[in-house]
């Protein structure tokens, strides 16, 4: 993948570390990887955590990006 430089935002990542989002220029080779979307109601942090260890152990990649702290739920 090809940006510029320029961050046009900023998330959280999975770890709470500020990340920055860049527009892609040019994209050089398709990921093996697809993307995935979902949304999910929680009562709690513990319902987080465990949807967090399921994709864990399936080899999944997992990212909360609510910007919601998952101690708040």
């Amino acid at each position: 993948m090809l940006h510029d430089g320029a961050a046009v935002g900023y998330r959280l990542n999975s770890n709470g570390q500020e990340v920055p989002v860049f527009n892609v220029l040019e994209l050089f080779e398709p990921s093996r990887f697809s993307t995935y979307e979902a949304s999910v109601e929680v009562d709690g942090p513990e319902d987080i955590e465990a949807l967090s260890q399921a994709c864990d152990h399936s080899g999944i990649a997992f990212e909360h990006w609510t910007g919601v702290d998952p101690e708040s739920v």
